[in-house]
């Protein structure tokens, strides 16, 4: 069984298609994914949901069976939808203003810590024990670097 997801254009909702190897291609089983579904709808399809919501509003005589589609409930749950687009709108800039925060704070502890580095290194001296102690190599550690002899030229 292969499944991709595919957009219903028509019906305004995102589908699952499932596809069995074993059926035809023409035989595709469509489900709806439910309202618990983790995928975020996109905005051209709220909005053009919301065009649908002004539309009934205008219509006098629509009067639907199920009070869930009535258009004071839509717009409740508009309103709603709403609400919650611009709770996470706040909660994203917080994230994005506490992000900053960190990545200042951060630069400013690694450069104070390069520095307190320097501060060791002139205080004790770069060969000394200290300079170890803070995980730099000492002077005398170091590799010395060696002369290669280049062949004359002819």
């Amino acid at each position: 069984m292969v499944r991709s997801f595919c957009y219903a254009y028509r019906v305004g909702t995102p589908r699952l298609r499932v596809h069995h190897h074993w059926e035809q291609h023409t035989r595709t089983k469509e489900v709806r994914l439910s309202a618990q579904s983790p995928y975020l709808i996109a905005a051209p399809v709220l909005a053009s949901d919301r065009a649908t919501l002004h539309a009934l509003q205008d219509i006098p005589a629509y009067a639907p069976r199920n009070p869930e589609l009535s258009t004071g409930s839509l717009t409740t749950l508009e309103e709603e939808l709403t609400q919650a687009q611009l709770e996470t709108e706040r909660i994203r800039l917080a994230l994005e203003a506490a992000h900053a925060r960190e990545i200042a704070a951060g630069w400013k502890f690694h450069e104070r810590v390069i520095s307190a580095k320097t501060e060791v290194i002139a205080q004790f001296g770069a060969d000394s024990q200290e300079v170890h102690a803070i995980g730099l190599k000492k002077k005398s550690e170091r590799k010395r670097p060696v002369r290669r002899r280049t062949p004359p030229k002819i």
